[in-house]
């Protein structure tokens, strides 16, 4: 299978001491959990945000991986698909 299920992308609001940000979670069973905080860019969108952080994740800890799409918005979080690059 080439496809992941999904990695989640939660907004968190500013606090006293941080700014606004984006943070992408992968949870997969028996596997640690891997996590990437986005700082928000103001010079783009809210989506584009959203995207940013997903794609900033998969740089990070899956490079040989890219983004399909949004799967699937729930509850205020976005799930982004991703599969391995050819």
């Amino acid at each position: 299978m080439t496809e992941r299920a999904a990695i989640r992308v939660r907004y968190l609001g500013p606090t006293n001491h941080r700014g606004s940000r984006y943070k992408v979670v992968d949870r997969v069973h028996g596997m640690p959990t891997l996590s990437y905080t986005h700082d928000w860019d103001y010079s783009i969108s809210n989506e584009e945000n959203r995207e940013a952080a997903a794609a900033g994740f998969l740089a990070r800890h899956r490079p040989e991986c890219e983004l399909t799409g949004v799967a699937l918005v729930f509850d205020g979080d976005t799930f982004f698909t991703w599969k391995y690059k050819k």
